[in-house]
């Protein structure tokens, strides 16, 4: 089924002038259309105007992006600690589960025990772990941090309008790393974490580009064929249809744009076909469908009983010079069922 894109997701026929960095931007939201207008505002940024070196890197606070919709809560995304892991771990089981429902009617894939499916979908070690920033921050840079794996967190509070002495309430995993028995998800909102992203900073080299200064392109604004990869986005279900999803992947951009503008000259993710609320979400952004290829659910390699069909998806910010909407370029990406609130 076709379905029309609301004109709310689409880039703005005129863009609001935004100057300087976008750490001196605002960084406060109170509808999905403010986080959109900021989100195609990055894209649309000169990478001269990011210069990284002018920016305090004492601590990522001055990334931090906040978010009131006016329904009783404020989203605040910042960098996750390893304060968070058991939280982290609460919302990784969450996302395996997702994941595992888009297969239960098939007795193949029921077949198929919880830990198969953690390391399939990427939790090598179990469950998430946040880097500890403090502690590397005097060896690594937070640049060095994001190329080998960043996470960032959505933390819910209750908004009363006074954030004097607001306290979080941290969802604690019963199985930790173990991921085998679910911990019930709750269907009314909570504090706490609600939401996470992960993703790194991935190096590259221009197609058929003769040897050069990296250094030297980044600082004139070029691009050198870096790019940044998204691996896991989860809004735990009490809290979806706030424009949370949004949210976390203009959070990831913006961080980017901060750190080195030149690995947000294009955002790479895979996803599962049939996950049809993020397929939505990405395409409602500007993502598409640059690939696809068929793994299979297995603990050998040579079990093909269980093939599962993934997108590559892709947003390059050169593609935006076009006139052309970028999710008009692939048919793709209008073919979906559900209606997407993420």
């Amino acid at each position: 089924t076709t379905i029309s894109m609301p004109t709310s997701w689409a880039m703005p026929a005129v863009m609001e002038e935004r100057k300087g960095p976008p750490w001196m931007w605002g960084s406060h939201f109170y509808s999905k259309d403010d986080i959109l207008s900021h989100w195609w505002a990055l894209l649309r940024l000169d990478p001269s105007a990011c210069n990284a070196s002018a920016m305090s890197l004492s601590g990522p606070g001055n990334m931090d992006l906040a978010y009131s919709p006016g329904k009783g809560w404020k989203y605040v995304v910042t960098l996750a600690s390893p304060e968070d892991n058991d939280s982290l771990a609460v919302l990784g089981e969450e996302f395996v589960q997702n994941h595992t429902s888009l297969f239960e009617k098939e007795k193949q894939y029921q077949e198929v025990d919880q830990k198969t499916w953690s390391k399939y979908l990427g939790f090598h070690n179990g469950s998430l772990a946040a880097a500890d920033y403090k502690k590397t921050a005097a060896s690594r840079s937070l640049f060095s941090l994001c190329q080998s794996g960043c996470i960032l967190k959505c933390e819910a509070y209750k908004d009363d309008g006074d954030d004097a002495g607001r306290r979080v309430v941290r969802r604690q995993s019963s199985t930790g790393s173990n991921a085998s028995e679910f911990s019930t998800v709750s269907s009314s909102p909570t504090s706490g974490l609600v939401g996470y992203v992960s993703f790194n900073m991935e190096e590259g080299s221009s197609e058929n580009a003769p040897r050069s200064s990296k250094r030297l392109k980044r600082k004139r604004g070029e691009s050198t064929g870096e790019y940044t990869k998204v691996h896991h986005l989860l809004v735990t279900r009490s809290h979806r249809d706030e424009g949370l999803g949004v949210l976390l992947l203009t959070a990831v951009l913006h961080f980017v744009k901060c750190l080195d503008p030149s690995y947000a000259s294009e955002l790479f993710l895979t996803v599962i076909k049939r996950n049809e609320r993020a397929v939505g979400l990405y395409q409602r952004m500007g993502l598409r469908v640059v690939g696809q290829n068929t793994t299979h659910l297995a603990k050998v390699r040579s079990d093909k009983t269980r093939p599962v069909l993934w997108y590559q998806m892709s947003l390059k910010a050169d593609s935006l010079d076009s006139e052309e909407d970028p999710r008009d370029l692939d048919p793709q990406l209008h073919k979906t069922t559900a209606e997407i609130g993420r």
